[in-house]
């Protein structure tokens, strides 16, 4: 933490910005949630992993616009 706390500049929240583009946000669990849900509902296993994997798909794609 000292190299994000020691200078103030641009090149000094660089770092952290990267860090912290690549931690999920609230809306990606909630997505991964919902397809786990849906592979537990599911009558056959690899039906519930198609649409769990579908959900992600499209919430990818979603995303992603």
């Amino acid at each position: 933490m000292a190299l994000f706390k020691a200078p103030r500049s641009i090149g000094a929240y660089y770092p952290m910005g990267i860090v912290l583009g690549f931690l999920p946000c609230g809306l990606t669990y909630t997505a991964l949630l919902a397809a786990a849900r849906a592979d537990m509902e599911a009558p056959h296993p690899f039906a519930g992993m198609l649409q769990g994997a579908l959900m992600m798909m499209l919430f990818g794609t979603g995303t992603s616009r």
